[in-house]
């Protein structure tokens, strides 16, 4: 089944068994099925769905950005992404995520997370780097990186294993965790409804069980399953 569908099965369920505060699972994704059906990559060759050690399920299939043969692209944007289906504006997002690099010859070594996405010259992300200094959220403005906010306190990938990553969006409010751990917060309106993705400025990384959980009611959660894509994407002033 492929997963836009699965997800919007599950989140139909537990929008009618949940109570009005919790949240509707609009996209999962496990790479399971051993494609990435759905996803939008800048350089499809660049990817893969690999069967390896995978988050916090095990071995498993995980999407990868398979070569580090590549560069960021002007005014410091990543130089690989993919994004999900649908379009979102409040959300969560939760994944696991993991380096393929060597981070001993490797230093400044990092997998992002894109989202607010709304062309290739304007989107928000967030890097997590090897370095301290590199872990840091940034909004891209007509072609040009911004510094949004860094973490108060040093935040880097630790080794290459798998670690769980989950950013929430609410209005303007951002906040990010690392492996359960709140890492940074920031306001910041400048992009409304957008797509979400994952990728890399310009390392090798694998990412895993990744959701969107949007909020209730209904309406807000539909429309984050995707229904926005009849709607024209918008970047606030």
């Amino acid at each position: 089944m492929a997963p836009f569908v699965a997800a919007a099965a599950l989140g139909f369920l537990l929008l009618l068994a949940s109570p009005a505060s919790a949240g509707f699972l609009c996209f999962y994704d496990d790479f399971s099925d051993g494609n990435a059906s759905g996803w939008s990559p800048l350089n499809a060759s660049r990817w893969s769905v690999d069967h390896g050690p995978g988050g916090k399920d095990g071995p498993n299939f995980v999407y990868r950005i398979n070569t580090t043969n590549y560069s960021n692209l002007s005014g410091s944007r990543l130089g690989e992404y993919s994004l999900a289906p649908g379009l979102y504006e409040d959300f969560v997002l939760e994944l696991e995520a993991r380096s393929d690099d060597n981070l001993a010859s490797n230093t400044w070594a990092d997998y992002c997370v894109v989202f607010g996405h709304q062309d290739a010259r304007n989107y928000y992300y967030i890097m997590f780097n090897r370095a301290p200094a590199g872990t840091e959220l940034f909004r891209i403005v007509d072609g040009v990186r911004e510094l949004i906010a860094d973490p108060p306190a040093p935040v880097s990938i630790p080794d290459n294993a798998f670690h769980s990553i989950s950013i929430e969006r609410l209005g303007s409010q951002i906040s990010v965790t690392f492996d359960g751990q709140g890492i940074l917060t920031a306001t910041d309106d400048t992009f409304g409804v957008g797509s979400i993705g994952l990728g890399s400025y310009n390392d090798a990384a694998s990412f895993d069980d990744v959701r969107i959980i949007v909020p209730e009611p209904a309406t807000l959660a539909l429309l984050g399953c995707g229904l926005l894509a009849v709607a024209r994407r918008r970047r606030r002033t």
